[in-house]
C-alpha cells in the first residue's frame, strides 16, 4: 500500500498518527507537493478527483481518500489494538471529538 501525504497538513498526519500508534508498516509514504500542485495532476486525481490528501492507494490498484474512511480501512485490516470502538458507546464518543477536532482545524463555527 502507498500513502500519499503532504507535509504539515493535518488530515495526513491524522493517518500517520494512527498507523503509528497500531504500529502497522509496510506502507510507503509518498510526499504530494501542494505549492507545485501535484495534488491537481491527472494521475493524482484518478485516485481522487476532489484532489484532496491523504489518499491509500491498496495493493489492488483501488483508492480510498478522506482520513477517517482510510482509518476505518486500517482498523478493519488491523484490528488491534483497537482505536476506533468496541461498544456503540465508545464509537460514539470517538467520532464526536474527530468531529471536533474538524471544527478545531477549520477554526470557529460561528451560530
Amino acid at each position: 500500500m502507498k500513502l500519499y501525504t503532504a507535509h504539515r497538513a493535518p488530515y495526513p498526519r491524522r493517518v500517520l498518527m494512527f498507523i503509528h500508534e497500531k504500529a502497522i508498516e509496510g506502507i510507503e509514504c509518498i510526499p504530494v507537493d501542494l505549492m507545485a500542485h501535484e495534488h491537481r495532476s491527472a494521475e493524482f486525481r484518478s485516485m481522487n478527483p476532489f484532489s484532496r490528501i491523504p489518499v491509500l492507494k491498496l495493493d489492488d490498484g483501488s483508492a480510498v481518500s478522506e482520513a477517517r474512511a482510510i482509518c476505518s480501512y486500517l482498523e478493519a485490516i488491523h484490528p488491534e489494538p483497537n482505536l476506533m470502538g468496541r461498544t456503540g458507546r465508545e464509537r460514539a464518543f470517538i467520532e464526536m471529538q474527530d468531529h471536533r477536532m474538524d471544527a478545531y482545524w477549520m477554526g470557529p463555527i460561528i451560530a
